[in-house]
């Protein structure tokens, strides 16, 4: 037995022991060795679950560990399922893989994966769909939450609590549907669950679920109207929580809750929409938040709000058309904030805010748009900044701006002026996932989509290989749904 402060053998000699215990079926003994705490970290690994598509097998839910092959979660029949992820994408709960998928026998439900097996949740019993997750899931308490269809009640709010599912509240009385949630999703703020959804009589309005029972927080648009508060999603800021609604009288504004009133934020005076969060969201950024709103003078732009007041960030395209600021969404990157906007010189292009002046990073020079971000946004991986962009001669490619020298690289996965639509996937452990097209024949046309990884910081493309099943056909989804944890290990 080791002495306690020994470190053990060498990473590279318990994956050796791993190997020989997992063949020989006596992993368990290693685990109770006196290694066995240093066996098990080494087991725990980041696995990516995703929705992707085979000539032999169709669309499916897929287990990827980051290198070059993809596997079909175990015990699945293949011929059983379709639209794995296509509700809420996929959720870990209580050790179990969680996601929506159909099937003949039990229509589109909620089914769960506990490593070995997936069985279903049929909250619709027999052959009728629940579309379970159609606004996403939520963990509070100690229970999962979602909207779901039960055949009595409409798509409403409901509970799992890993065994049984059950309405949370008929918010929508009768069989008709409150939509919980499909404004925004759901957040938890002040030990409370938040969400927006609609009655017959109040509309699409902000609820509150403190673990017994659904409340109406406000009645923001009165009379029936519908304020669809949270539409651009919720943020918590400086302790209260922000979202756009619309009252009626002062447009689509953005509103502040503390917990206890709902107060007005107006930034386009009068009954005019400011839309705050249209483009991207909200991003806290510098102490501040971040997002984009038109106050009827300078058009959609960047703003910056203290918790007081909101100011003009940035005129990046100056006069009332606006730049469409955050259109592919907001990222931090290396202490500045990127996105893309539009002005008449540069076209839509990426933009890097410092906190007080947002410059151009002009990636198709002229008026030419570059529209980075188009196809996934931004992942920064490795201390670097990957994206799509078109720079106007190689087309729709997978960007990559360097963290220590700033310097702009482009992987250009179909050679000339065709696109790849590279679209950055996600990160699972210290891999880089995109999905895009390919000239598998050598004929200079894009025959073939496929899913690309490199390991750590590639150099070029040569340094992505194809992710793969069995039968060599493997095709992300258009959706992605990747879960990067390390559960069911």
């Amino acid at each position: 037995m080791p002495k306690p402060d020994h470190a053990g053998p060498p990473d590279g000699v318990i994956d050796h022991l791993i190997n020989i215990h997992e063949k020989n079926g006596t992993l368990d003994k290693l685990l109770a060795s006196g290694i066995g705490d240093k066996v098990a970290a080494r087991m725990v690994k980041p696995v990516g679950y995703m929705t992707g598509y085979s000539v032999d097998l169709g669309w499916q839910p897929w287990i990827w560990e980051g290198g070059e092959t993809v596997e079909l979660l175990p015990g699945l029949d293949p011929a059983s399922l379709t639209g794995a992820g296509g509700f809420g994408g996929f959720i870990a709960y209580d050790g179990n893989l969680y996601f929506t998928a159909t099937d003949a026998a039990s229509g589109t439900e909620l089914r769960k994966f506990d490593g070995t097996s997936i069985t279903v949740v049929d909250v619709n019993p027999g052959t009728g769909s629940s579309n379970a997750g159609t606004s996403g899931f939520v963990e509070y308490g100690d229970k999962l939450y979602f909207a779901a269809n039960d055949g009595a009640s409409g798509l409403e709010l409901h509970s799992y609590d890993g065994t049984t599912v059950a309405l949370v509240a008929n918010i929508n009385p009768g069989s008709l549907s409150s939509d919980a949630g499909s404004f925004g999703g759901f957040i938890e703020y002040k030990g409370a669950l938040y969400f927006t959804a609609t009655d017959r009589s109040k509309g699409y309005e902000l609820r509150k679920f403190d673990g017994s029972g659904v409340t109406l927080v406000a009645d923001l648009n009165p009379n029936g109207g519908n304020s669809s508060a949270g539409i651009y999603g919720f943020v918590e800021f400086g302790g209260n929580l922000y979202f756009a609604a619309n009252d009626g009288t002062t447009g689509m504004e953005l509103r502040r809750f503390d917990g206890t009133s709902v107060t007005t934020v107006d930034i386009n005076p009068g009954a005019g929409h400011s839309n705050p969060g249209l483009n991207g969201g909200y991003i806290e950024f510098g102490g501040h938040l971040y997002f984009t709103a038109n106050d009827g003078k300078t058009g959609t732009e960047l703003r910056k709000f203290d918790g007081t007041t909101v100011t003009l960030a940035a005129d990046i395209n100056p006069g009332p058309a606006g730049s469409s600021a955050g259109l592919n969404g907001f990222v931090e990157f290396n202490g500045a904030l990127y996105f893309t906007a539009r002005d008449f010189t540069n076209g839509m292009e990426l933009r890097k805010y410092d906190g007080s002046v947002a410059t151009v990073i002009d990636l198709n020079p002229g008026s030419g748009s570059s529209n980075a971000g188009a196809f996934g946004g931004f992942i920064v991986h490795d201390g670097d900044l990957y994206f799509t962009a078109d720079d106007g001669t190689n087309g729709f490619e997978l960007h990559r701006i360097d963290g220590d020298t700033g310097l702009i690289e482009i992987f250009d996965f179909l050679p000339g002026p065709g696109s790849s639509q590279a679209q950055l996937i996600g990160v699972v452990g210290d891999s880089l996932a995109i999905g895009a097209w390919i000239d598998g024949e050598g004929d200079d046309i894009a025959d073939r989509y496929v899913m690309l990884a490199a390991i750590g910081t590639p150099l070029s493309t040569a340094d992505f290989h194809i992710v793969d099943d069995g039968s060599g056909s493997f095709e992300p989804g258009i959706l992605h749904h990747v879960s990067d944890g390390d559960l069911l290990v």
